[in-house]
């Protein structure tokens, strides 16, 4: 449900489970950012579900507690494209957060198939680490000419990613590699036109990102 593909097959992530109304108004009733808990408990992060409040720092330190927090969900999330399942999957949202406590304080650990190879398990395991400030892409904090951003750089240099890194990821920001499965290109709207209301609701819908 979060993960699109644009008409030319490009993978788009989106949560629009998140999206609040944000009003610069001071007399405009208003979701203020940080008010409200927001999330799929599967992908939390320890130091989101203990209360960690990234207002309060500032600078740097917040870049690295945001940046922190994506990247173990992005752990999460290659785990369960790998396997079919979260690695704190449970019956309930609090079940689920117990999990992740339980894997932070060494309590449990992740479990990992036979047919996850090496570098793919390492990848992985880097991401979740507990300490955000030790996780892969936080802790080395270096820019380079092909990394315009100070995080995520030994992200990219890691193993899983070996074939001729920088072709890699240089193809995969310019939109240069071909995907695998290419959308039909037509317009949604022009689809909801011809259509005229006769859609069903498995119909497949392609929408123009």
């Amino acid at each position: 449900q979060n993960i699109l593909l644009g008409k030319g097959g490009v993978v788009k992530l989106c949560d629009f489970g998140s999206a609040v109304f944000i009003s610069s108004s001071p007399t405009r009733t208003s979701v203020r950012i940080g008010d409200d808990f927001v999330g799929t408990a599967d992908y939390m992060c320890p130091e989101m579900i203990r209360g960690s409040n990234t207002h309060n720092d500032q600078g740097d330190r917040r870049q690295e507690l945001l940046a922190g927090i994506d990247l173990w969900s992005f752990g999460c999330l290659v785990y369960e494209m790998s396997t079919g399942e979260s690695p704190f999957h449970a019956k309930s949202d609090q079940g689920a957060f117990q999990r992740v406590l339980y894997y932070a304080q060494h309590q449990n650990s992740i479990h990992f198939p036979s047919h996850i190879d090496t570098d793919l398990k390492d990848l992985i395991s880097s991401l979740l680490v507990v300490d955000v400030s030790c996780r892969i892409g936080i802790s080395d904090q270096v820019t380079c000419s092909w990394d315009s951003q100070k995080f995520y750089h030994s992200l990219r240099k890691h193993q899983f990613f070996q074939d001729n890194r920088q072709a890699f990821w240089d193809l995969l920001e310019n939109k240069l590699l071909d995907p695998p499965y290419h959308p039909c290109e037509q317009p949604w709207m022009t689809q909801l036109y011809e259509n005229k209301g006769r859609l069903r609701q498995l119909d497949e819908m392609h929408f123009d990102l």
